[in-house]
């Protein structure tokens, strides 16, 4: 659903001839696809502003060996540097009478915190994005849906687990894709949707009645046991009653690379299927809308795709 013939060696090649340089530390203190999406648009933000792009990954709170790599082929270049720990945050990071020392030393013009309120500004999201080196001009989304297909590329022992669990699902050619997020979000948000409504809009939106429904929370599909107007299929786990991602930054490395598999499987399922249906606020449906440049995608928290 990539729009556009860009390549890795092609963003390589734009983001090598940039002076300036940032580092935006992946994996800090947020679920993976809150890290990632912000990622997606640092990046974006870097290339319109001709920055030079790098991320630094080896401290994230996913990592198991490496960080990034342990599950995904490289894409952005990396910086590893130790500083990267005490300096780098998201949005408020440690400035002392160091702070700009490391800077000029390293030469690193933004850590994370510097760009991170120009980066989720109204201002980004909603003006049109200019990428001459690319011959770009175009909305965010449009952007995101470049970047999203070059980064999103697993490492192929990833790729065989992800695909193995799908093939346990049997699932149908044709499906609707639910994401409904329960958990931390709900005290983020404040925002509770009911599964019917959920439902609601696949009905109006689709004839299918095969639905993949992804959830935090297994009381959801227990909702539906009783439905007979749907086949449901799901990788939910009985014991699941919502996410919270202090409970997940208590994990030992295997747990979380177990739990990460189980969500990158899950989203696999959610892009690939007819028609997503989700909410925007919810890191994944904003991702889902980039990934598929939201083509068949409905969200019950707002009319169209926006990033947050």
């Amino acid at each position: 659903m990539n729009m556009y013939p860009y390549n890795s060696d092609m963003y390589k090649k734009v983001n090598d001839s940039f002076k300036e340089k940032m580092i935006y530390r992946l994996g800090y203190d947020a679920g993976f696809f809150s890290e990632y999406n912000n990622m997606i648009l640092a990046s974006i933000y870097c290339l319109s502003n001709e920055i030079s792009f790098y991320i630094n990954s080896n401290f994230s709170n996913f990592k198991v060996y490496e960080g990034w790599q342990d599950y995904f082929i490289p894409f952005f270049p990396e910086n590893k540097k130790n500083y990267n720990k005490k300096y780098n945050y998201r949005p408020f990071g440690y400035k002392n009478k160091f702070y700009k020392f490391i800077k000029v030393f390293n030469r690193v013009d933004f850590f994370t915190q510097d760009l991170w309120f120009d980066i989720r500004s109204e201002v980004f999201f909603t003006n049109e994005i200019i990428i001459p080196q690319f011959n770009f001009r175009g909305t965010l989304l449009e952007a995101c849906n470049i970047l999203v297909p070059l980064t999103w590329n697993f490492k192929p022992e990833i790729a065989k687990q992800i695909q193995f669990q799908k093939e346990q699902l049997n699932l149908p050619k044709e499906y609707i894709g639910l994401h409904i997020r329960r958990g931390d979000k709900l005290i983020e948000t404040s925002q509770f949707y009911n599964l019917s409504e959920y439902l609601d809009v696949a009905e109006k939106n689709s004839t299918i009645r095969n639905i993949f429904i992804s959830t935090d929370d297994y009381r959801v599909i227990e909702e539906l046991k009783n439905n007979n107007k749907w086949n449901v299929f799901h990788l939910a786990s009985i014991n699941s009653q919502g996410y919270f991602q202090q409970q997940f930054d208590k994990k030992l490395p295997f747990e979380k690379y177990n739990d990460l598999i189980d969500l990158f499987s899950n989203v696999q399922i959610l892009y690939n299927s007819s028609t997503f249906i989700g909410t925007c606020k919810s890191n994944i449906g904003m991702f889902i809308g980039m990934y598929r440049n939201n083509q068949n995608c409905h969200y019950l928290d707002t009319n169209t795709w926006r990033a947050f």
